[in-house]
């Protein structure tokens, strides 16, 4: 089933599928100092749970700066 862009709950808000790549972007977008490659590999490591993967890309981010 084709997934529709138009309808957005919330488990699409709280989760990130590492396989779309608008959702790698926003999230490369928002931490542009992180490659994709580094966003998918945080998705791979720490669940698709966008909260959990947030946080440990705010980890990477903390030591950036």
């Amino acid at each position: 089933m084709t997934d529709n862009k138009q309808l957005k709950g919330i488990q699409d808000r709280t989760t990130v599928n590492r396989r779309e790549s608008f959702e790698v972007e926003y999230l490369h977008q928002k931490y542009p100092w992180l490659s994709h490659q580094t966003v998918k590999e945080a998705v791979d490591k720490y669940g698709p749970n966008r909260n959990k993967v947030e946080a440990q890309l705010g980890r990477l981010t903390s030591t950036h700066n």
